[in-house]
C-alpha cells in the first residue's frame, strides 16, 4: 500500500463517518424536494468514495468509527446492477423506519416509493441508502424521536442500510459495497467536545501528537488498518522530530518525506504508519494512518 493510497483511503474513512452522522439529519429534518435529490447525489459521491475501501472490505468487516460500530462489506455478484438496486429498494420498502410518515411520498423521477428511502443512478452505478426499522426501535413518530433526542441512538429512528453499485468494466454481473448498523450507533460520538478528545481511540502503534487531542478514529476490527486525527499547537517541525524519534525508537525506520508535512515510516515485516500534517488556522491537523500490508486472509465474525 503505497502512500498516495494510504491518503486516499484516509479521507474515504472520515467521509464514512460524516455520513453517519448525516443520516440522522436526514431522519430528523425530514426533506423536501431538494433534499431528496441532494441525499441521492451526496450519497452516490459516498459511494465511489467507498468503493476506494473495496481492497479492505472484500471479506467483510466490522469498523469502529470513533468506537461506534459500523458492518462493511464488498463483493462481485452474477446480478445486474439493475437488480441489486431494485432488491434494495424493495428491502427498504419492506421494512420502514419509524419516522418514515415524516417523508410523505416522493417526487416523481427520483425512484424511490417513500422519501425515506434515497435511490440514486449515475451512468454505471448507482446508490440506495435508507433507515429499516427494528423490532427495538420505537413505534410511531414522535416515540422515535422523543427517544432519539435522548439517547443520540440513531436505532431509535431505524437501522442504516447502504448499497453502493457499479457495473464491471468488462463482463456481466456487478460490484457491490454495502454499509450497515444494527440497532446501537451513538451519534453523541462524532459530536466534538468542548474539551478534551472526542470518542474513540488512539493508534495501536503510534504515540500521539504531543500535546494533541483526538477528533476522529476509523479502526478495522481486526487491527489491519486505521486512521486518527488529531489537533495540535505544535509546528510541523516539532511534530516530525517527534515522530522521526519515538518511531524509530520503536523498530521503525523513515522513508519517503515531505518536508515540514510529514513522512512515511516502516517496520518489517509488515506495519506501516503514514504522518501527514496540514496547517488549520493557529493549529496542526495530524493524520495517522496504520496498516498492516499483508491483509488477513480470514474474515471476521459479523454478528
Amino acid at each position: 500500500m503505497n502512500i498516495f493510497s494510504m491518503k486516499r483511503k484516509f479521507h474515504a474513512w472520515w467521509r464514512v463517518g460524516a455520513y453517519a452522522t448525516a443520516l440522522a439529519s436526514i431522519g430528523v429534518i425530514g426533506l423536501g424536494k431538494y433534499g431528496v435529490a441532494k441525499a441521492g447525489e451526496t450519497s452516490l459521491n459516498f459511494g465511489r468514495e467507498l468503493f476506494e475501501l473495496r481492497d479492505l472490505l472484500n471479506q467483510g468487516q466490522k469498523v469502529e468509527l470513533n468506537g461506534e460500530t459500523m458492518y462493511f462489506t464488498a463483493q462481485g455478484t452474477d446480478q445486474s446492477m439493475d437488480v441489486v438496486m431494485a432488491r434494495m429498494t424493495d428491502y427498504c420498502d419492506g421494512h420502514p423506519s419509524s419516522v418514515d410518515p415524516l417523508f410523505g411520498k416522493a417526487p416523481k423521477g427520483l425512484g424511490a416509493a417513500g422519501m425515506g428511502v434515497v435511490k440514486r443512478f449515475g451512468d454505471n452505478d448507482g446508490v440506495v441508502s435508507c433507515l429499516a426499522r427494528s423490532e427495538a426501535s420505537p413505534v410511531g413518530v414522535g416515540p422515535a424521536l422523543e427517544a432519539f433526542a435522548k439517547t443520540g441512538n440513531l436505532g431509535e429512528l431505524g437501522m442504516m442500510r447502504f448499497v453502493y453499485v457499479r457495473k464491471p468494466e468488462s463482463g456481466v454481473g456487478s460490484q457491490v459495497m454495502a454499509a450497515w448498523t444494527n440497532q446501537q450507533f451513538d451519534l453523541n460520538a462524532f459530536m466534538i467536545p468542548e474539551k478534551g478528545d472526542s470518542r474513540g481511540s488512539d493508534p495501536l502503534f503510534a504515540p500521539r501528537p504531543p500535546d494533541a487531542v483526538r477528533r476522529f478514529s476509523a479502526r478495522l476490527q481486526n487491527g489491519a488498518y486505521g486512521a486518527t486525527v488529531f489537533r495540535t499547537s505544535h509546528t510541523p517541525d516539532e511534530i516530525n522530530a517527534f515522530y522521526e524519534k519515538e518511531l524509530v525508537k520503536g523498530g521503525f525506520h523513515a522513508t519517503t518525506a515531505t518536508p515540514g508535512h510529514g513522512r512515511l515510516f516502516l517496520k518489517a515485516p509488515d506495519l506501516s504508519v503514514q504522518v501527514t500534517i496540514t496547517e488549520d488556522k493557529n493549529e496542526r491537523v495530524v493524520n495517522l494512518v496504520e496498516s498492516t500490508i499483508a491483509m488477513p486472509a480470514a474474515p471476521v465474525d459479523l454478528r
